[in-house]
């Protein structure tokens, strides 16, 4: 199902792609902290997008799911992993052969990214990003030594590990009440089991920001959205309580540096703050969702956000490397620059320069990629 079949969710996904792209093009070229002043919070935090992602991904696939089995009484494994490979699939592993010859043609690229390095010493590495263990690799392996155009690919790993364990659950168990209680546990228990990670085994602000089995709650809380969407459709007021409530909460751990991915952030920043976040994302689609007819909902339909959305998955998959090439071309903001001025307009040229040369890309790759096997879908519908 696109996301353009319930209104105003594929301008979420524009939303969620902008501030990645934003956030990797402040890290890139490492805007100082004195021009950003005030707006730090916002610049340095917008990996949130990702959560966001996250949450609309488990709303979404639980939704297409809950209707297949209103349709047909039941929904099918087999057509569900086709479904799943012919979405994931074919951008990711040409996007992946394109990167790597790229890095193996030119010699300066290839030094500059460290791809003899990441290739020489680690070679299961290598082989671990096609097979969708990039996080694990990011983790426990190959940091350091990887080329960031391949890093994003972390993210997809978590969602796939997710799926192939959930989609088992929801097979084993067609209770409405067992599934809402299972992913109701699962979201009240993984912030514990955040804590009791890093407190007792070791686990640091990497594994739990990157490693499946810590971050499985941030899709969760966008599928518990959709298996509880009859009764959340009918509690305005409590579910916008919720979401006022934990916006407010994650501005205040941004602003107070509790939880993050730049500097290291508190323990129970991240072991309570990704739910934090991952709530607020949920709650902001529920209310999305909710409300086709609102202001709002309009906004997020627009031609231009309804279009970044769709090809949202290409421009995530492209726009590292992206970021890279730009600031390679010696647009990179010296950390001495003592003109705010110069400052912001060097970022929101970078900004522009990255988010322009990605749409390009990616809807060039979702025009003569993406539509194509999305076509074969039908197939397994």
């Amino acid at each position: 199902m696109r996301t353009a079949a319930i209104p105003g969710l594929d301008g979420l996904r524009a939303a969620a792609i902008l501030l990645v792209i934003l956030f990797h093009t402040v890290v890139h070229m490492r805007f100082p902290p004195s021009i950003a002043r005030q707006w730090g919070f916002l610049l340095y935090n917008g990996w949130v997008g990702v959560d966001l992602f996250f949450a609309l991904s488990g709303f979404l696939i639980t939704t297409v799911i809950l209707r297949e089995e209103a349709d047909r009484g039941a929904f099918s494994l087999k057509n569900f992993y086709a479904r799943r490979g012919l979405r994931i699939l074919p951008p990711f592993l040409i996007y992946f052969g394109l990167v790597a010859v790229t890095f193996g043609l030119f010699k300066s690229i290839e030094t500059a990214y460290g791809l003899p390095e990441f290739i020489g010493k680690a070679p299961v590495c290598f082989l671990g990003y096609v097979l969708f263990l990039a996080n694990y690799c990011l983790v426990y392996g190959c940091d350091g030594g990887m080329p960031s155009g391949f890093v994003v690919s972390w993210s997809l790993a978590v969602e796939e590990h997710f799926y192939m364990l959930w989609s088992l659950v929801l097979k084993a168990a067609p209770s409405r009440a067992t599934r809402l209680a299972f992913a109701g546990a699962v979201c009240l228990g993984m912030p514990f089991v955040r804590w009791v990670g890093a407190r007792h085994f070791g686990a640091g602000w990497l594994a739990l920001q990157y490693a499946s089995h810590y971050r499985i709650d941030s899709i969760m809380w966008g599928v518990l959205a959709a298996l509880a969407m009859p009764e959340l459709g009918r509690w305005v007021a409590s579910r916008r309580a919720v979401l006022l409530l934990c916006g407010g909460l994650c501005a205040w751990m941004f602003q107070t540096k509790a939880v993050g991915v730049i500097e290291k952030p508190t323990l129970v920043g991240m072991a309570f703050g990704f739910t934090v976040i991952s709530l607020f994302a949920a709650s902001l689609v529920v209310e999305v969702a909710s409300r086709p007819g609102s202001a709002l909902t309009r906004a997020l339909d627009s031609r231009v956000s309804a279009w970044i959305g769709r090809i949202s998955y290409g421009m995530y998959l492209i726009h590292a490397f992206v970021v890279d090439a730009v600031t390679d071309l010696g647009w990179r903001l010296h950390p001495n620059v003592d003109s705010r001025w110069e400052g912001w307009i060097l970022l929101s040229a970078n900004t522009l320069a990255v988010v322009v040369v990605t749409v390009g890309l990616a809807s060039l790759l979702y025009l003569t990629v993406d539509r194509r096997f999305l076509g074969f879908k039908r197939w397994f519908a």
